[in-house]
């Protein structure tokens, strides 16, 4: 047997505390070696025979998850590749490396890895063909939207339909100015004011290409796939001639700020994305969206000109806004007369989606009550209801 010090998975074949020592077979190669036991870092008196553990450069440990290769076969991200060793990734971060002699093996890719016979088989992707992870977030608008739906805010709408009026259908005058297109634009602003709405309006004003993204739900559980799906998206969009979006809801799930106490895959997520919004070209006509009500949690090197270049804030609703709301919302509806003005004055600190909830409780009690049109009791009894739960959420 020899005497070994690399970063790999093996399982314990036996423990001698007479001599300090245990021996254990290497599971990548099938290498009896032997192991001092002044270099575990794992209570001795908790290893048991079989146990897997991992070989660190000077130390050893029982492995952490060992239920993460106690199958036969393994889904691994490939890291790094060198001569005949492969430096691969579980699904719970532990990096172990393999002697695998297979030249198609190449870094960045998935490999299914069988633990008895050694043997593994590249991947190219878990979906099995690259449009195809794209494709799941092509967003399909089959509403017929424009900003006239969006209500209140009309300095704010203005102002975003000039940036995109300019950015994607003039963007080639801005060539003339020696000026590059915009890359990013961000939607910052309090929960239920309408920035995943807006970004709805976009996708149907625009007959163009809109990739959907939720930030938590392209967050994946295997090693480098959900960097592999943002790659994938982004190139799918840039190849679109005339032009493409990028919608990121909740972008602060995905993009948090990177410190000293990040995990792994968080920091991998942004770095990606970082290279993405850089990569763009003159000829790309992508443009990206994000929103988040918690914009200081970004990682500050998003929120810089050239990755997104405007930063719009959506406050909660001025008194006019208010207004503005209850009444376009209440001609879409039918309704006796309502004390709109009045209750506009009374939903200082509402968003827009509690001021629309209004019209959606007041709609049920005229139907519970078999009335054709909204009256004046179920409108109020409407903001009692919505104006309840705000109190209430605004306590905690």
């Amino acid at each position: 047997m020899e005497r070994v010090n690399t970063g790999v998975i093996a399982k314990l074949t036996s423990i001698h505390k007479g001599s300090r020592e245990a021996t254990a077979t290497v599971l990548a190669t099938g290498i009896a070696c032997i192991l001092s036991l002044d270099a575990c870092q794992s209570e001795i008196e908790t290893l048991q025979r079989n146990d897997l553990i991992i070989i660190g450069d000077t130390n050893w440990r029982k492995h952490p998850y060992p239920e993460s290769i106690e199958g036969n076969m393994n889904l691994l991200f490939v890291k790094e590749v060198l001569d005949d060793w492969t430096l691969v990734e579980d699904a719970n971060h532990m990096c172990q490396w393999l002697y695998l002699c297979d030249p198609s093996i190449q870094a960045n890719t998935f490999i299914q890895y069988d633990t008895i016979t050694q043997r593994s088989t590249v991947l190219k992707h878990r979906s099995g063909n690259i449009d195809e992870s794209a494709n799941r977030y092509l967003y399909r608008s089959e509403e017929n939207l424009t900003y006239s739906e969006f209500y209140g805010y009309s300095e704010l709408v203005n102002s975003i339909k000039v940036f995109f009026d300019v950015n994607l259908r003039q963007r080639k005058k801005l060539s003339q100015f020696n000026t590059r297109p915009a890359r990013g634009i961000l939607f910052a602003g309090e929960p239920g004011v309408g920035k995943t709405f807006l970004g709805r309006i976009i996708a149907s004003e625009f007959q163009i290409p809109f990739y959907l993204i939720n930030g938590p739900s392209i967050i994946s559980k295997w090693v480098g796939d959900s960097e592999k799906t943002l790659h994938n998206i982004f190139t799918d969009a840039a190849g679109s001639p005339n032009g493409a979006i990028v919608f990121i809801d909740e972008i602060d799930a995905i993009a948090p700020s990177r410190n000293s106490t990040s995990a792994q895959h968080d920091t991998r997520l942004v770095e990606q994305l970082l290279t993405e919004m850089d990569g763009f070209t003159s000829d790309n006509s992508t443009i990206v969206i994000a929103s988040t009500n918690r914009a200081e949690a970004l990682d500050p090197a998003l929120k810089r000109p050239g990755r997104f270049d405007r930063i719009e804030y959506f406050p909660l609703p001025s008194a006019s806004d208010r207004l503005d709301i209850l009444t376009k919302k209440a001609n879409t509806l039918p309704h006796k007369t309502l004390p709109i003005e009045r209750i506009a004055a009374c939903t200082d600190g509402f968003s827009a989606a509690e001021l629309c909830a209004i019209f959606s409780e007041a709609v049920q009690l005229a139907i519970y009550h078999h009335r054709t049109e909204i009256s004046e009791f179920d409108f109020i009894e409407g903001f009692n209801i919505v104006n309840k739960n705000h109190r209430r959420n605004k306590r905690t």
